[in-house]
Formats: C-alpha cells, sequence, structure tokens
C-alpha cells in the first residue's frame, strides 16, 4: 500500500476515523462525520475497561478501530485487544496499553498510545431540541417488552421519549430508528436485532446502563452522557459519552466498529 494520509483536521496524526477508506491508488482517504463520531469509543470523561473488552473492525479493512477520551484511558485487565490507538488527555498505564493496543494502520511506527494536548469537543446531547423530529412521542417513562418494528432505511422512526427507557422483559428491534430519551435508558434484559440489515440509534441526555444478566447484541450508534456495561455485549458501530465510558463485572465486549450509519446520525449531527 502507498503512504496514506488522514484528510480529517483535528485528528491526531497517524490514525485513522471510522469515514476512512481505500482510494483507487490505495491512499487513505476521509468522510464528513463529526469527529467525535469517527472512533470506535469517544469519551469526554474516562474510559474504563475492567472486562475483556475486543475492539476491531469485522472485515480485513486497513482502519483502524481507535479510542479516544478526554480524560484517563484505564486498561485493568491485560485480556482486552483494540485493534486501534488509545488517546488520552489524562493518563494512562503504558504497559496496559503496549499489551492491548495494536494498530492496523500506523504507517509512521508511532506509540500505540498517544497523550493529545487538546481535548475534543463532545457535546452534551439534549434530548428535548429533537422532540420536533420524532415519529413518535411519549410524554412518560417507557416500558420496553417484546418486539418493536422500526421504519425503513429511507424513512426512519424517531421514537422521543421525555422520561426514562426500561427493559420490562426481553426486547428485538427489526428496521432502522432511533430512541432519543430524556432521561436514563436502562436495559434489565436482553436486547437485540433480529434483522440485520436494520440499524438503532439509542441517543440519551443522561445515561444508558446495561444491568448484570442483560446481554445486548445490537447494530447501530450509542450517544449519553455516561454508559456503563455490566453484562456482556456485543455492538456492531460505536459508542460516543459526554462523560464516562465504563465495562465492569468482568464480562465480555466485542465491539466491531463500523462507520455510522447515515441514517441514524443526520437528524441530529448533519455531515458538512
Amino acid at each position: 500500500m502507498s503512504s496514506g494520509r488522514s484528510a480529517i483536521l483535528g485528528s491526531p496524526k497517524s490514525t485513522t476515523s471510522k469515514t476512512v477508506y481505500v482510494g483507487m491508488d490505495g491512499e487513505l482517504l476521509s468522510g464528513s462525520l463529526a469527529p467525535f463520531l469517527r472512533y470506535a469509543i469517544a469519551a469526554g470523561g474516562n474510559i474504563d475497561f475492567d472486562a475483556s473488552v475486543k475492539i476491531a473492525r469485522e472485515d480485513n479493512a486497513p482502519e483502524n478501530s481507535s479510542v479516544f477520551t478526554n480524560g484517563s484511558l484505564n486498561v485493568k485487565t491485560f485480556t482486552s485487544s483494540v485493534e486501534g490507538f488509545g488517546f488520552h488527555h489524562g493518563g494512562v498505564d503504558e504497559e496496559e496499553a503496549l499489551v492491548t493496543f495494536s494498530p492496523r494502520y500506523n504507517p509512521l511506527s508511532l506509540g500505540v498510545e498517544q497523550e493529545v494536548a487538546t481535548k475534543m469537543v463532545i457535546p452534551e446531547f439534549i434530548a428535548e431540541d429533537y422532540q420536533s423530529l420524532a415519529t413518535r412521542s411519549d410524554g412518560n417513562d417507557v416500558q420496553l417488552a417484546g418486539h418493536y418494528n422500526l421504519g425503513t432505511q429511507d424513512a426512519p422512526a424517531i421514537w422521543y421519549v421525555d422520561g426514562k427507557v426500561k427493559t420490562s422483559g426481553t426486547v428485538t428491534f427489526s428496521g432502522y430508528g432511533v430512541i432519543v430519551a430524556n432521561d436514563n435508558i436502562e436495559f434489565k434484559h436482553a436486547v437485540r436485532n433480529i434483522d440485520s440489515g436494520g440499524a438503532i440509534g439509542l441517543y440519551s441526555s443522561k445515561d444508558i446502563k446495561i444491568d448484570k444478566l442483560a446481554p445486548v447484541s445490537l447494530v447501530g450508534q450509542i450517544y449519553s452522557d455516561k454508559f456503563e456495561s455490566k453484562s456482556d455485549i456485543v455492538l456492531y458501530g460505536s459508542i460516543t459519552a459526554f462523560g464516562d465510558v465504563k465495562f465492569t463485572n468482568d464480562i465480555s465486549v466485542d465491539l466491531k466498529h463500523r462507520p455510522a450509519e447515515k441514517v441514524l446520525v443526520e437528524p441530529f449531527w448533519p455531515s458538512n
């Protein structure tokens, strides 16, 4: 492959983003997603791996699946694997980083953990700002159980909840759509996509919490104030948080990094 470059202004040197692709001549080119949507995980607070965390593209593409935190990058086990860089503003244990991070694309042979001088701007998500976009709106807390058929790729559902979203039983989704919550999203039961062609966005003004014994397998994007999983999770997509991102309780995390689904992010963070 010829020597590549990243055309994304403000991105850490020698990394690639979620929207980077390989051109005809092998050059790495970039798309137009906001910086905070370009990483496998982006956090305004700390990132804590107190679990076995695997982060990588699901194919053989050369893109990195990097993580970025404005705080500290805490890798508390030696069983995690990230096929990208670990960018941080607040520090990392170098020994743990060397074991954990292994970029697919690193033409300059940079260190796998990189301290950045400038914090990334990760905007707080204000759910009520998007109520006017809703195709369905609930004025109180919502209890999820059973199957939910969302919209199509051309007309995705946008479900606004002016309260908490909780599960009261196993939940499955099909189709394309976004749940926009003005309070916490809390999963206490298994949640998954059953449509291989669909995707879901989970966006919360507050926290997204996955409780013990609530395995999650989803295709889509997560955006919240804070994110914490205490149960096994498989996510084909990415996670962005205004605050901390935590994986705890000795769980298994498989984050299969994918470019953001345009239909899930364009109404909220238009591309430029």
